[in-house]
């Protein structure tokens, strides 16, 4: 079984320039993942991909200087491959 991973690189100006990074949903509270997978952004990573969820991890914090992280990852699987 061939695993891939989807990531993108930073292009911003910030401290995170040029790192790679798993797509990114960021809200101002948490969200049932229904909403997330509709969510434009979710959309417009997979297009036209037919995928199936399959795991979602348990919740992370990580402070930063400047702001709390409370972050969750979701495993989907390719339905096509």
């Amino acid at each position: 079984m061939m695993i891939k991973y989807l990531s993108a690189r930073e292009s911003g100006k910030d401290i995170w320039k040029g790192l790679f990074e798993f797509p990114l949903i960021e809200t101002s509270k948490k969200q049932p993942l229904k909403i997330l997978i509709n969510n434009k952004r979710f959309t417009d990573i997979i297009q036209q991909s037919k995928i199936e969820f399959m795991h979602q991890s348990e919740t992370f914090k990580h402070q930063l200087s400047h702001q709390l992280l409370v972050t969750k990852f979701y495993s989907f699987r390719d339905k096509e491959n």
